[in-house]
């Protein structure tokens, strides 16, 4: 009958590592659109789910357009999140459609900044270091810099990733090298957002 109706399944598939996985999101929109010549385009958005094992059958779409046309049927997908692009859509209404996101590391930078702050006299301060050797650590790497009192005594290390490999922000830390006669380290405040202070006495 000109009223006869299909059902097309889809599933959802990731190309990502057990490590990444935690990036998913719990759900996604699928978008199935059913292009008719001479009414307004069938557009249904369905979720998706994690928890339904990622498939999911859709139901009741209308085979027939009103002049007795089989409806051409494909589907779309709405962006997923900062980790996962669209990588392709495979298959067709009759043998169903499969929607494959590959995980993409975000090429995000951070920069740190980093002051070097004295606690000392006018009298004690020509006993301070010309320049003092600052070090950044996060994700197993390390950047090291000699800030100097010439430079104001302040430096900021500049595109540093922000994830790594698995999509995790990356901690990052901030010490001081070296030994001073008459200066010892007192503290290291702040954090990547408003920068470390170095204080020694």
């Amino acid at each position: 009958s000109a009223k006869g109706t299909i059902e097309v399944t889809v599933t959802k598939a990731w190309e990502d590592t057990q490590e990444q996985q935690d990036k998913r999101p719990t759900e996604i929109t699928a978008i199935i659109t059913g292009t008719l010549e001479t009414e307004n385009d069938i557009v249904r958005p369905e979720t998706i789910k994690a928890s339904e094992g990622w498939t999911k059958t859709i139901t009741n779409l209308p085979k027939y357009d009103s002049n007795g046309n089989e409806i051409e049927y494909t589907l779309a997908e709405e962006r997923v999140n900062d980790f996962y692009q669209l990588k392709e859509i495979t298959g067709d209404q009759v043998s169903g459609f499969t929607i494959t996101n590959e995980f993409i590391l975000p090429d995000d930078t951070v920069d740190i900044t980093v002051t070097k702050a004295w606690e000392d006299t006018a009298e004690q301060q020509d006993r301070r270091p010309a320049e003092v050797t600052v070090v950044v650590s996060g994700n197993g790497k390390t950047e090291r810099y000699n800030v100097k009192a010439s430079e104001g005594w302040t430096y900021t290390f500049t595109n540093l990733p922000e994830y790594d490999s698995n999509g995790n922000e990356i901690v990052y830390t901030v010490t001081e090298e070296g030994s001073y006669e008459f200066y010892e380290l007192k503290e290291i405040t702040g954090d990547v957002e408003t920068g470390f202070t170095i204080t020694n006495k």
